[in-house]
């Protein structure tokens, strides 16, 4: 069986196995197949072969000695359809458990794995209404008594109602246990839907990252055009005033250049080994341009201390890319203070001249994630690897979120590494390249071709993305005004405008139609599980008609009786809708 499963497996991942049988499971097989038939069948001749003739004959003997048969239904075992129903669902789950999860996950099948995910949900649930439906007979007893509490006269009918409750406990707890499934279903299915609008609605905050963002697609290596939209804004911004609070751009990666390498990065000694970085120059204002509570700051460089505060009152990170504080002094030393490669002399190795000038230090902003993988902090020394010449940097912060980057706080953020520079940091960069790759420099025909065929803007990089923030003094009208003019910039289909009010909005919308739907369903399923009710305590009250007589005989009145059967009830289905409440929302926090 195995071995099929690993077939289908090997199969489906485009994956290789052997399925030649080791030397322990051919002898396991040979004892098990061959060997213990035989044994099987020759002692019991061999024991016959030495019986006398007299044994033979002796038909009292050989009747005691002889082996019986019985057979016996599997229920008599304990093997119940209950119970075989239960063993096949546990099969199941752990062939999804030890096969599907592991070969979705392989394969990355994103789809099957979620079915699976949600699968599992549904057992969760299932399986914690069952056993928390244990504990509901003990939760009746103390509801009818929470409920009887306030009548006074009907105190004395607490024992009956009780004793209604555990007479009709076996019907009692069929029902009970589908109304409790019913509303946990139901509270899970809406506070999920409410979780994930919430969600949505975050991750749209988190990718647009401000009120108002401009971004390319990533083909588009052109980026937008700067200093038309800058003219434009400040314009309006004199036209409107407290219309808006804050623009700011930001870079394309340099891999969109020509005649350019991958950038690495690695501490000062090399070690760890370098990993792939994106550098991407940013405006000195970018985090008072954007949702500044979407940004978790990490460490800063305690080096620096002019850090301007943010709307939150969180120091801004970005601004020490262009403060200088702490860097004069090591301009003015040479590079390798510590005199570790003393020996460099003795050497006729001349890589450590590619080394840039103390200077010419790179400052960056890296995620939290990196601190932990490539074990640096900002006191620690930080190499960039640009083809043969090598920067010297100095991480001035590490952040755990920037609104519009993928910054984590985990470490395998290091595999799509973007790091963020000041943008004279970035055009030293971009130069060390070129000079490096072509004799020429900057002055190569491709070079000079591309740089013709980028907008203009205030620097001569292309930028990717602008970002803007609304003052108090926008309006709806001024909202629209705005976007009707900006698309007057956009001469590409790869540019688009983002909106974050309007893009929630539209969401809203939507997550109004799917809350409307699970309403519907919710009401739907509650009216069946009323039905269901009536039925039930109809039954109660049809087979059990001799205990009105009984209830009569002992002074009970009508109306008295009617109050019985509605406490019976009422402590039945509070405890049935409180227990599966508690399920729902406990099955929801698992989830999150």
């Amino acid at each position: 069986m195995n071995s099929v499963i690993c077939f289908v497996v090997f199969t489906y991942i485009g994956s290789s196995t052997s399925y030649a049988l080791s030397t322990p499971s051919l002898i396991l097989g040979l004892l098990l197949g061959i060997i213990m038939p035989l044994l099987s069948n020759i002692l019991p001749i061999q024991r016959a072969l030495t019986k006398t003739l007299r044994d033979s004959l002796d038909l009292y003997h050989r009747v005691v000695n002889e082996v019986s048969v019985q057979f016996m239904r599997l229920e008599e075992l304990g093997v119940t359809p209950g119970t075989t129903l239960f063993a096949i669902m546990l099969i199941v789950i752990g062939f999804g458990a030890y096969y599907l999860a592991p070969m979705a996950f392989l394969t990355e099948n994103m789809r099957l794995f979620m079915y699976l995910l949600t699968a599992v949900l549904i057992i969760l649930i299932v399986g914690m209404t069952f056993f928390i439906n244990l504990v509901q007979p003990y939760f009746e007893t103390v509801l009818a008594n929470i409920i009887l509490f306030p009548f006074r006269k009907d105190i004395p009918l607490i024992p009956i109602v009780l004793k209604n409750l555990h007479g009709h406990r076996r019907r009692n707890n069929k029902t009970a246990l589908m109304f409790t499934l019913a509303i946990s279903f139901l509270v899970f299915a809406s506070a999920g839907i409410q979780m994930q609008s919430t969600t949505i609605i975050d991750n749209i905050r988190a990718g647009v990252a401000s009120d108002l963002t401009i971004t390319t697609a990533p083909q588009n290596k052109n980026g937008i055009r700067e200093n038309d939209l800058r003219a434009f804004l400040v314009e309006f911004q004199a036209k409107h005033p407290n219309s808006i609070a804050s623009f700011s751009f930001f870079t394309l990666p340099t891999r969109v250049f020509p005649k350019v390498v991958d950038v690495k990065i690695s501490p000062g000694s090399g070690y760890p080994q370098k990993n792939i970085v994106k550098l991407i120059g940013i405006d000195k204002n970018y985090l008072h341009s954007v949702i500044s509570r979407l940004y978790h700051p990490g460490p800063y460089e305690e080096a620096v201390k002019d850090y301007p505060l943010l709307p939150n009152g969180l120091r801004d990170g970005i601004h020490a890319l262009y403060s200088h504080e702490g860097m004069s002094e090591e301009a003015e030393a040479r590079f390798d203070r510590t005199n570790l490669t003393s020996n460099r002399r003795l050497k006729s190795d001349d890589s450590l001249k590619s080394f840039s000038p103390p200077a010419d230090e790179i400052r960056l902003v890296l995620p939290t994630g990196v601190m932990q993988e490539l074990s640096m902090d900002t006191s620690t020394p930080v190499m960039l690897h640009v083809g043969k010449t090598k920067f010297r940097a100095r991480v001035r912060h590490f952040a755990g979120k920037i609104p519009g980057f993928i910054f984590s706080n985990y470490r395998q953020v290091t595999f799509a590494l973007r790091a963020l520079v000041p943008n004279e940091d970035y055009i030293k960069i971009l130069h060390a390249m070129w000079r490096e790759l072509t004799p020429l420099g900057i002055n190569d025909p491709d070079v000079i071709d591309y740089l013709r065929s980028v907008p203009p803007s205030r620097d001569g990089l292309p930028k990717e993305q602008m970002v803007m923030r609304y003052g108090e003094g926008m309006t709806n009208q001024l909202r629209n005004t705005l976007k009707d003019s900006l698309r007057n910039f956009i001469n590409s289909d790869n540019t688009f405008i983002l909106e974050l009010q309007e893009m929630i909005e539209a969401v809203n919308v939507a997550l109004f139609v799917i809350n409307v739907f699970s309403i519907v369903i919710t009401v739907i399923s509650l009216t069946l599980s009323f039905f269901v009710l009536l039925v039930s305590f109809s039954a109660n009250v049809s087979e059990n008609s001799w205990e009105f007589g009984v209830l009569r005989a002992v002074g009970l009145n009508k109306l008295q009786m009617v109050k019985v059967y509605v406490y019976e009830s009422l402590a039945l289905m509070m405890s049935a809708g409180i227990l599966g409440f508690i399920v729902g929302i406990f099955s929801c926090s698992i989830m999150t």
